[in-house]
């Protein structure tokens, strides 16, 4: 009887098989999960540090933006366009040469200091060294402006008063995320017993340039048009030594116009002066341009050529050769038209920091004006 017991329990138990619920996970599963997960996360790691620069840049254009119009109204506001608030670089004053057509002389006698193409810049003025004249000031081997300051922004703090977008306020979180932010007392920040310390980090500075040129006279005098460019930089270096450059240009046509900007090559010795040109930074082109006037009897006479600076924008850039000595770059420029049909060398002047620039054509005013009494 026991043995028929036991046949039974064993045929019932054969009968019901494995059992359908499964006990765990396979080794093989936890893998492709893990690999699923982790390509899932590094997918959105990826993402930040695009993130991040798209904030930066959305955030540079932003404060660009707000800092041209600003610039500008301080520009006027200021009495920047009269040549009697003008310094050189060591302090002494600027008197703006004019032209008697009576005579044919000009009174004071031209030169790079008081005719345009000029750069107001007194925060590197502030710097003090004679090494920031020229603009650009590093290593010029074509034209190059007269960098100017400005009698009422002479010392380095009252240039960044007026130079520098002062609405970037430096503010202390605290740990209770809840909490606003507070400004800094002076135990924080010494100077915060002055003024709310700012961030510092956008300047400008000006330059002016004949928007035509007369051919009865070239040099500035009021009445004249002239185009007053607001240079924006992000986190600009004030030193003795600028990081500005240039660097020769060739144009990837010989002749005619380049409309809207172009294609150019920039080549020089060294590398470093190349590796400061970046996506969307503006850069200045210029040259020496030869141009004729005529003379008494209507005949058209060569001049001295006159120096040309316009300002374009980097939209792409190549990387960068070596071949005979030089390194070279193919560079694409957004902006003004140029003309390749006119001879002489095309430098490019390169200012790192240099986001945006803003233009206007504006009047000189006339020092002797009774309202600049």
């Amino acid at each position: 009887m026991r043995s028929q017991e036991l046949r039974a329990t064993s045929y019932e138990l054969g009968a019901r098989g494995p059992s359908p619920l499964r006990a765990g996970i396979s080794l093989m599963e936890v893998l492709i999960s893990i690999g699923i997960m982790a390509i899932g996360m590094l997918s959105i790691a990826s993402l930040l540090p695009v993130g991040n620069v798209q904030v930066q840049r959305a955030n540079t254009e932003e404060r660009k933006a707000e800092l041209g119009l600003n610039a500008y109204r301080e520009f006027q506001v200021r009495g920047m366009s009269n040549p009697a608030n003008w310094t050189k670089a060591n302090g002494s004053t600027v008197t703006l040469a004019k032209y008697d057509p009576t005579t044919g002389t000009f009174s004071p006698a031209r030169d790079d200091w008081n005719t345009p193409p000029l750069a107001i810049d007194p925060l590197m003025v502030a710097v003090g060294t004679t090494a920031v004249d020229t603009f650009p000031a590093t290593t010029v081997s074509g034209p190059s402006m007269k960098r100017l300051g400005l009698s009422f922004a002479s010392s380095r703090p009252l240039a960044e008063a007026v130079f520098t977008l002062t609405n970037e306020l430096v503010t202390i979180q605290p740990d209770d995320r809840t909490s606003p932010a507070q400004f800094p007392s002076s135990t924080d920040l010494p100077e915060a017993a002055q003024r709310r310390p700012f961030e510092g980090n956008y300047t400008w500075l000006a330059t002016l340039t004949p928007a035509l040129y007369d051919p009865d006279s070239v040099t500035a005098a009021t009445g004249k048009d002239y185009t007053l460019s607001i240079v924006i930089f992000a986190n600009r270096r004030l030193q003795s030594t600028p990081d500005e450059y240039q660097v020769t240009a060739t144009s990837a046509v010989t002749t005619g116009i380049d409309v809207g900007g172009g294609d150019f090559t920039f080549s020089d010795a060294s590398s470093a002066k190349l590796d400061a040109v970046k996506a969307n930074q503006w850069i200045m082109l210029c040259r020496n341009e030869p141009w004729s006037k005529p003379n008494a009897a209507g005949v058209m006479t060569p001049q001295a050529p006159r120096p040309v600076f316009k300002w374009y924008r980097v939209s792409s850039f190549g990387d960068q050769s070596f071949a005979s000595g030089k390194y070279s770059m193919d560079v694409s420029l957004i902006g003004p038209d140029w003309n390749n049909g006119i001879t002489g060398t095309i430098y490019a002047c390169i200012f790192d920091g240099a986001v945006g620039v803003y233009q206007r054509t504006i009047h000189l005013e006339d020092p002797s004006s009774i309202w600049n009494q």
